[in-house]
């Protein structure tokens, strides 16, 4: 049994470890200071990529040179897999127009009739190649690291960018079936791919990870009545196919999203990621007083102070804080996945060297 799957059995001795996924530019400099093969295609990628993954070998090394327990694969931001017949990208948000900010409108910015909605060329889930995204969970169940999989299913992040932020609030309440046509659309596109990948290589994956920011730093970007109209529905559905393969959810959200926890618990939600360690209530003493035992932890690292700017032993004395009071349910882990490059790798490699203490 890996680690991954024993913390989410309950049976594990020790807490977990996962550097997160880090922008391409980070990955570069982290590959290089380890002294790393770093591929072409990620040197290219590196100035202007967010997230990307080749054909895994080199993400797969950095994980584990980093000590991390486990990967993050998903389709979507694994290199060349969406082959779209007519050159769109996966979500055309703007309709081809340039996208300069989250504001920006989106195609359905001024829709007010819900039968526009299905006019719209919405992308068919059969043109994601998931060959590279099976062969690189194959690759990493080999080297003996914990699989966080699926679509990464973020249709709430997409619902939003197809309005353009404020856009996208404010029809909430102005035009609320087409907020639900536009969701639904999404939602039916995801549904649709994380069974293609359940069906395909669901045996390689350990948990399923999928993402949608509802947290700014102080509250949340919606209210409890939006949240349950917009959102925990689509999310239900999300979680509850996911479960019908036998598998455990993480759900990703940034921000202060304490509110909101009861009822990602209620659906299925079996793990919370990143705990946003600076967003109000989102400590680790809250999180544990609130919900402890009721889900597995996986974050809490600073990245917004401590991780660019500290020394190591200050980093190294926060996470023997955060493994005293989350305890064994958890995976030690910073507060984002996508570390930028001002996160130094020895900062890094001081989380690392707290759990190997630990463990001897």
């Amino acid at each position: 049994m890996g680690k991954l799957e024993s913390i989410l059995s309950g049976t594990n001795d020790t807490p977990g470890f996962w550097p997160g996924n880090p922008l391409c530019a980070t990955k570069l400099a982290y590959a290089r200071g380890l002294s790393l093969p770093v591929s072409r295609a990620l040197a290219e990628a590196a100035p202007a990529s967010d997230h990307f993954v080749d054909r895994g070998d080199e993400e797969i090394e950095l994980n584990l040179a980093l000590g991390s327990d486990l990967i993050w694969v998903a389709p979507e931001i694994v290199h060349g897999s969406w082959k779209s017949p007519d050159g769109r990208p996966l979500w055309d948000v703007t309709g081809g127009k340039p996208r300069e900010s989250l504001g920006s409108p989106g195609v359905f910015a001024e829709t007010e009739d819900p039968s526009e909605v299905d006019d719209f060329p919405w992308p068919d889930p059969a043109c994601l190649d998931l060959s590279v995204t099976r062969e690189i969970m194959e690759k990493a169940r080999a080297r003996n690291l914990g699989i966080l999989g699926g679509t990464w299913g973020c249709f709430f992040h997409i619902a939003c960018d197809f309005f353009g932020m404020e856009n996208y609030f404010v029809k909430m309440y102005t035009d609320p079936e087409v907020v639900h046509r536009v969701t639904e659309h999404i939602l039916d596109f995801y549904l649709a791919l994380q069974k293609r990948i359940l069906d395909e290589m669901g045996g390689l994956i350990d948990a399923c990870f999928f993402g949608n920011d509802l947290g700014t730093q102080r509250s949340p970007l919606i209210g409890p009545e939006l949240f349950r109209t917009f959102f925990l529905p689509y999310a239900r559905r999300f979680v509850g196919l996911s479960k019908s393969y036998g598998k455990r959810v993480f759900i990703h959200s940034c921000g202060s999203i304490v509110d909101f926890i009861p009822d990602l618990i209620e659906i299925g939600v079996d793990g919370l990621h990143p705990l946003q360690a600076l967003a109000a209530g989102m400590d680790a003493d809250n999180l544990v007083a609130r919900f402890g035992g009721k889900l597995v932890f996986m974050g809490g690292m600073d990245t917004q102070d401590l991780l660019p700017f500290g020394k190591p032993e200050e980093v190294e004395r926060e996470a023997e804080r955060l493994l005293s009071v989350f305890g064994n349910r958890f995976i030690l882990s910073p507060s984002h996945e996508a570390l930028l490059p001002n996160v130094p790798i020895a900062n890094i490699l001081a989380l690392r060297s707290v759990l190997d203490r630990r463990n001897r």
